[in-house]
């Protein structure tokens, strides 16, 4: 008679044991199991979960292409511009074991070649702004292979869309958009059907000009200018409306008068594609300031050549309004531009007084010289004659003109010629480029044009031409091909 003893009782329960568990997931293996098939038309492949289970399960399919889905019976097309390409589809299915507490997975994978005829292109294309509109975008298709094909663009912007092989667009703002071209063909049946696309950025004058200011807490005629432009501008160039300029991103300047400036703000950012990206804003600056702006200046100007006669220039600046001179020799006068005769010799002192009556503000300068018997300008007689020169450092702008004037061609080559119904008699003109620096160029007049000639050198970019007379200026902006 077998006896057992209690150790082979307890190998025993262990063995029974260990064959249950395999016994049970043998047959839990073979109802869950990953299983498919695919069929594959050109490009297009359509994959079928045919795998066995007895529960609910998760399923994930990678097409080898690094594109995944967790459909059941997905399509895929494939992006490739190659007639014979070879791809691993890899399904994983997943269910969730109560037991074991975790996932149980089971993966299976095949080879997939895609092999089509007449797909072998590849999508390209290229975009260019209109010459005279910055929004507008010519973009050209360079999709190389391939023939018969189909195009479908998308503009970047949620609106726009084209079918057509070389179309343009033009953007209602300024921004950055992804603009998409796909080049797609189909047989004479449409049963086969493969495709190729491309996105790339096409930036629309995206530079934004802004700015702010701050009048200074200590000083109420200086005001800072903070730029606040969008699209990392490159280049500044500021007019502060009194004559002053700069070319700085974040200037201060001091204003000499009380009165409403027109500023303006010109950004630019570096030359690409042959253009230069430009912005221009205008503003104004308010000063109101309980200060003195009157700065009286004389200057003594004397031709040795020419006896008995001197001329002093007043260069003075701010509102004046009242005029005090003290010649220094027991004569005064309350003219803008007296003249007056010297009898005496000796050392003189000159006195002269500017004064704004309405704010009360005043400025003195003395101006010292000698008259004696051996100099021209000391003898007996001498007779000096006052040029006025004062400025209120106030430029009035462009809304004080009565001549406007136009610039073409535009873009220019070497010549620019300035047209209007009449050029001003007494004017200064400036030509600046995108630093800000003055360009030189020679000039000539014909009628009412005026023709300006620049070097063959002249880099390409962006210029403005400032005209002013004593009534206002005029700015012109032109691009340099």
């Amino acid at each position: 008679m077998l006896k057992f003893t209690w150790s082979m009782k307890k190998n025993l329960q262990y063995y029974l044991l260990f064959a249950f568990i395999f016994i049970f997931y043998k047959g839990q293996s073979q109802t869950f199991k990953a299983h498919f098939y695919y069929t594959v038309d050109c490009k297009k492949i359509k994959v079928y979960d045919t795998s066995k289970s007895s529960v609910y399960y998760r399923i994930n399919w990678d097409f080898g292409d690094e594109i995944q889905t967790s459909d059941y019976n997905p399509s895929h097309i494939y992006n490739t511009g190659n007639d014979s390409v070879t791809f691993k589809v890899v399904l994983t299915i997943l269910k969730y074991d109560s037991t074991l507490n975790m996932d149980i997975t089971d993966t299976t994978s095949k080879l997939v070649t895609i092999n089509c005829p007449g797909c072998n292109f590849k999508a390209d294309f290229n975009a260019a702004e209109d010459v005279s509109n910055f929004k507008k975008q010519y973009f050209t298709n360079l999709t190389s292979g391939g023939s018969s094909l189909s195009y479908w663009w998308d503009f970047g912007n949620s609106s726009g869309t084209s079918t057509l092989k070389d179309p343009d667009y033009t953007y209602a703002t300024k921004g950055n958009y992804d603009v998409t071209l796909k080049a797609m063909y189909y047989d004479s049946t449409y049963t086969k059907y493969c495709r190729d696309s491309i996105t790339k950025l096409v930036v629309v004058n995206s530079l934004e000009a802004s700015y702010t200011y701050t009048i200074d807490t200590s000083d109420c005629s200086v005001v800072h200018f903070t730029n606040t432009s969008l699209g990392n501008p490159a280049f500044f160039s500021w007019y502060f409306g009194d004559g002053g300029a700069s070319n700085q991103a974040n200037p201060q300047h001091e204003y000499l008068a009380n009165d409403t400036f027109e500023v303006v703000f010109m950004v630019y950012d570096s030359i690409r594609n042959g253009r230069v990206y430009a912005d221009t804003t205008f503003g104004q600056v308010v000063i109101n300031c309980n200060k003195c702006y009157i700065r009286a200046n004389l200057s003594l100007y004397a031709d040795s050549t020419v006896p008995y006669s001197a001329t002093l220039y007043n260069y003075s600046t701010g509102t004046i309004n009242k005029h005090y001179w003290d010649f220094g020799d027991g004569s005064t006068s309350t003219s803008r531009n007296p003249v007056h005769s010297y009898s005496i010799t000796g050392n003189i002192t000159l006195m002269y007084i500017a004064t704004d009556t309405t704010s009360g503000c005043a400025d003195t300068a003395y101006l010292n010289f000698t008259i004696d018997s051996l100099g021209y300008l000391k003898r007996q007689a001498f007779v000096m004659t006052i040029v006025d020169r004062t400025s209120t450092g106030i430029d009035k702008g462009p809304n004080n003109l009565t001549w406007q004037l136009k610039a073409y061609p535009n873009p220019f080559n070497d010549q620019i010629i300035i047209k209007g119904d009449e050029l001003p008699e007494s004017h200064q003109l400036k030509v600046y480029n995108s630093l800000g620096q003055i360009v030189t160029y020679n000039s000539s007049v014909n009628g009412n044009q005026l023709i300006l000639n620049f070097d063959s050198g002249l880099p390409s970019g962006f210029y403005v031409i400032r005209i002013s007379t004593e009534y206002g200026y005029q700015h012109l902006k032109l691009i340099k091909e």
